[in-house]
């Protein structure tokens, strides 16, 4: 069967096994999700390493932000290089540069060229194996079980999140800050090792004659998914301004934010741990509407309750709110497209939640540089009953 993806490729689709829960190969792919994230979460601390070498707070912001936009402006390109080497290879490829990025920081000591291209590399590192991985979640994960599948996943992408700052805290204290750059290498290198230890059965390893151009109408013309997409940007932003931002209203207020992260997320694990089957049982829509308020109110929260003990029920509203919403929005995307077209589909659904990331720190950050950090909060948690809105037009 003949399958056309834009104006010059054309697959070869073959026939796609799935990826049952709890197999080995479900296992395995969950891990190496874990070790690929891990390795993220460690640079969350990479800030700290560039204000000891002298990095003003705009040099941060900028070298932070330039691997996002790596990821995400080159995740397109790899969702088609995906469907052309196949996921595994380019999930491979994309480990691989992790590994060999994350030595490389080892032997930066200052700002400039190298650090720049450093980090570009890395995010492309990160594009490529969210591109593979997600494609082949897709299309391998059964329709009656993805939300459940989803949810299992983003447990252990949110398990890596959580334990990556603090075990890198734990390392630069006895090791300095060149132990979580060979930790970060180590948790790729295991990363690819159990990728590579998944069945290649699971797998489609299609060929294109020609390397396609970038066709945008299978997106922008399917409304649904232009809708799930606003819905996504929506929840990314909200997820990622919580983060970003909190630790700075904390200190001003004595908050410990350590220990609202550890609620938030340990909220959020046991709610995709214990919710995937209701949501593939009951319905992806109806619980991204129950979800937004519970994130809008935990967003809100934050400001009127950090002074004091209930501070902590904003963290499980927030931690139960990005619990919900991860899972059945990846479920939804992942239902769009042919098994030739998911890999495009992923990759721009991917780029767009890594994108509110990107705006959950400038635009939250432009809004608490003119007005306040309360307000940020505030405006933020308004922002989630967009998304409330927006999801009432989903089918």
């Amino acid at each position: 069967m003949i399958k056309k993806w834009g104006k010059n490729m054309q697959l070869n689709e073959q026939t796609t096994n799935k990826i049952e829960l709890w197999s080995k190969d479900f296992i395995l792919f969950c891990i190496s999700f874990f070790m690929q994230f891990f390795n993220i979460a460690l640079f969350y601390l990479y800030p700290v390493s560039l204000d000891k070498i002298g990095c003003k707070e705009h040099v941060i912001g900028f070298v932070m932000g330039i691997f996002s936009i790596a990821a995400v402006i080159t995740r397109p390109y790899m969702g088609k290089l995906a469907s052309i080497k196949g996921e595994k290879k380019i999930i491979s490829y994309g480990l691989i540069i992790s590994f060999v990025a994350s030595l490389g920081y080892a032997f930066i000591s200052s700002f400039g060229v190298y650090m720049l291209i450093n980090r570009i590399l890395h995010g492309i590192g990160l594009s490529a194996f969210l591109a593979g991985s997600f494609s082949i979640a897709a299309k391998t994960f059964p329709e009656k079980t993805r939300g459940e599948a989803f949810s299992i996943l983003g447990a252990a992408i949110m398990g890596a999140i959580a334990l990556g700052p603090a075990i890198g805290e734990m390392l630069i204290s006895k090791f300095g800050f060149a132990s979580i750059y060979y930790a970060a290498a180590t948790a790729s290198l295991l990363g690819l090792v159990f990728s590579e230890m998944v069945s290649e059965s699971i797998t489609l390893n299609n060929q294109a004659e020609t390397i396609p151009k970038f066709s945008s109408s299978l997106v922008f013309k399917n409304k649904p998914f232009m809708i799930l997409l606003l819905s996504t940007i929506i929840f990314a932003h909200c997820q990622a301004t919580v983060p970003t931002f909190l630790v700075l209203i904390a200190n001003e207020n004595g908050g410990n934010t350590g220990a609202y992260f550890f609620i938030a997320y340990a909220s959020s694990i046991l709610i995709m741990l214990s919710m995937g089957k209701s949501i593939d049982k009951h319905g992806k829509i109806i619980f991204m509407q129950i979800s937004y308020p519970i994130l809008m109110l935990g967003i809100l929260l934050i400001p009127i309750t950090i002074r004091t003990d209930l501070f902590y029920i904003s963290a499980i509203l927030y931690g139960i709110g990005i619990g919900l919403l991860f899972p059945t929005h990846n479920a939804m995307a992942a239902g769009y497209g042919n098994q030739s077209e998911k890999p495009l589909f992923m990759a721009i659904f991917t780029s767009v939640y890594d994108t509110g990331f990107i705006t959950g720190a400038t635009i939250s950050g432009l809004i608490a540089y003119q007005s306040s950090l309360d307000t940020t909060f505030y405006i933020t948690g308004a922002f989630a009953v967009c998304g409330l809105i927006i999801v009432k037009f989903l089918k």
